[in-house]
């Protein structure tokens, strides 16, 4: 079923498997070679996306912080309304 891994036989699929690696190497860099341009272009625009990304991730947490501290203010302004309006009420029927 299985053949005898003899030291012959590893020298064998060790030079099938080095000369596989090399033809994939060379042919990843005649690849590279020939679409540099479009790579370099590939590159800058994943590097421009990642920036934007960050921006609007930036820019999204900073509209929630400001919206928690306005909604906390306008929360806090109303409560000192009524309470404003309930002591105001108070002292006219104290007055009275």
């Amino acid at each position: 079923m299985f053949e005898e891994l003899t030291p012959e036989r590893i020298r064998e699929i060790e030079a099938r498997w080095k000369s596989d690696v090399d033809r994939k190497l060379d042919r990843v860099v005649r690849f590279i070679d020939a679409n540099e341009s479009l790579l370099a272009m590939l590159m800058e625009r994943e590097l421009d996306r990642k920036a934007l990304r960050k921006a609007v991730m930036e820019k999204t947490l900073a509209g929630l912080v400001w919206g928690a501290i306005v909604g906390v203010l306008a929360l806090a302004w109303a409560g000192l309304k009524s309470e404003a309006h309930d002591l105001a009420g108070f002292l006219k029927g104290v007055s009275k």
